[in-house]
């Protein structure tokens, strides 16, 4: 996963719209003391989270201000205090952090979070009774198989927690006087990975095993010196062979006293374990009853949204991708109707045939009108263009009958095929309203499916919050050992057994040491 840009718009010190784009590989923030380093390490856990890092307090969510951090931060604090000062009575102000995020998949996040601030009438500006600041708005958009995906509250709450899941959030972002709570000092193995992390402790061990080598090392070399000083003198050759016979003695049941040490230790400190494990799994039945129903059920619904998703895969590309195609049918269907509806009609009678074309010509031929005798001359040109204008008339209408029937044949067939399709746009605006409907109804369960998911995961989350306090206190976990009581118990006789064991061999070796 890859953080790809951050954009602030008026949050804690940064005034106004500010983005920052990341590139691969490592990235630094540099800058002096009170340049912003730590607010813009604010906004990343804000955008995500909803929380602020208050010194000596620690990570608070910005909707409970002030009380649950103790008044030490106004409600309205967290907004840019330029832009709270601009902001005119019964006017508001929007403080926003929103974050561009890749995962391993190559699926894109935008995550946003956002709150308003109203302005009060109140003569100062910074006064808490002069803004009215409303909760925070989470809005998650991504792209999926059936298009780009918006989500908001408790959806997008949600989401936050598949790719940030809760038990590791504490250790990708912190602050340094946080780094105390990341180490659990009530377990033996997380003090020790601390010391082994945190501490020069490994240099101090090297030096008591450099110092302890030395050390037999200058014993061997007196004892060599002294063997050559004297090897004239017996009684202290002898007594230099008995002393080292005994150092010798000492070294190898040092290293073995130290062996049992270890393993009494060992066997101690599982001694406790066990009957720490064996008394914290005793009151735990229902917890684990209770957390297999949810287990099983999250599986139930995530096993029911693949199967929805497949589904919606497989229609989308067959079927689902003629949504919103309704108003281009509608149109088709109009310009059907258009057709059928002139199509079949002729073209309009025009009466022009009296007097017909001979007569018309004969009048203007003889110069005189055959019906009433009026002179058609020179004298009378009105008369003349009447005459030849209605000659040209009657042309264009014989001309449009005689288009009309040569086209007739052709419309003929053309009119068979729109017979066919003419039903097609009503049956198709029924299988789009189908279409819709399966559409919806995939959406409307995988939001039902959802939100029963998120249930079981709050409860989940409540029984985990149960299981962390046993494995504090009992160092168990109810749920992966539920069934090792028994085992345990056994574990326990065979371990006092052997702790008694261990002992009596100890008491020996430590006689031997004494008696060197």
């Amino acid at each position: 996963m890859r953080i790809t840009n951050l954009t602030i718009n008026n949050f804690q010190s940064y005034y106004g719209l500010q983005s920052i784009d990341f590139g691969k590989g490592l990235n630094l923030i540099i800058g002096k003391g009170g340049k912003g380093k730590s607010k813009l390490f604010n906004a990343f856990y804000w955008v995500l989270f909803g929380k602020l890092y208050i010194s000596e307090i620690g990570w608070r969510s910005t909707n409970g201000l002030p009380s649950n951090a103790n008044f030490a931060l106004k409600r309205h604090e967290f907004i840019n205090k330029k832009a709270l000062k601009e902001t005119e009575a019964n006017q508001s102000v929007t403080t926003s952090v929103s974050i561009e995020i890749i995962d391993d998949n190559g699926l894109v996040y935008e995550i946003e979070r956002s709150v308003t601030a109203q302005r009060l009438e109140h003569s100062e500006w910074d006064h808490d009774k002069a803004w009215k600041v409303d909760n925070n708005i989470l809005k998650i958009s991504h792209e999926s198989t059936t298009g780009t995906k918006v989500k908001t509250a408790d959806l997008a709450e949600d989401v936050i927690s598949e790719l940030f899941p809760e038990g590791i959030r504490g250790y990708i972002w912190f602050q340094g006087e946080s780094l105390d709570d990341l180490i659990n000092f009530r377990s033996h193995e997380n003090l020790r990975d601390a010391v082994r992390h945190i501490s020069y402790y490994p240099y101090y061990e090297k030096l008591s095993q450099i110092i302890s080598m030395a050390k037999t090392k200058i014993s061997a070399m007196e004892s060599k010196h002294m063997r050559e000083a004297n090897k004239h003198n017996s009684a202290v050759r002898d007594l230099v062979s008995r002393i080292e016979t005994a150092q010798r003695t000492i070294k190898s049941e040092t290293e073995k006293k130290k062996e049992l040490d270890d393993a009494i230790n060992a066997i101690n400190l599982h001694l406790t374990e066990s009957e720490n494990k064996l008394s914290g799994l005793a009151g735990f039945t229902q917890l684990v009853k209770e957390y297999g129903v949810c287990d099983t059920e999250i599986a139930r619904i995530n096993g029911r949204l693949n199967e929805i998703d497949s589904y919606q895969r497989r229609k989308l590309p067959e079927l689902w991708i003629l949504r919103g195609i309704g108003e281009m049918i509608r149109k088709s269907k109009e310009i059907i109707t258009q057709h059928v509806e002139t199509e079949y009609t002729l073209p309009e009678r025009k009466y022009l045939d009296n007097p017909g074309k001979s007569k018309l010509e004969e009048i203007l031929r003889d110069k005189v009108c055959f019906v009433c005798g009026s002179p058609v001359d020179s004298d009378h040109q009105h008369a003349i263009d009447y005459i030849l204008e209605r000659m040209r008339m009657q042309e264009a209408y014989l001309q449009e009958l005689e288009d009309y029937k040569s086209n007739l044949e052709f419309s003929k067939h053309f009119n068979m095929l729109i017979g066919k399709i003419a039903d097609f746009p009503d049956s198709l605006l029924v299988s789009l309203s189908q279409i819709d409907k399966q559409y919806q109804d995939s959406d409307n369960e995988i939001e039902k499916l959802q939100s029963q998911r998120k249930r079981f995961l709050d409860k989940k989350r409540a029984l985990d919050e149960k299981i962390e306090e046993a494995k504090k206190k009992h160092g168990v976990d109810p749920i992966q050992q539920a069934g090792t009581a028994q085992l345990l118990n056994n574990n326990l006789r065979g371990s006092r057994a052997e702790l008694e064991k261990v002992k009596r061999k100890l008491t020996a070796c430590e006689q031997v040491i004494s008696d060197a």
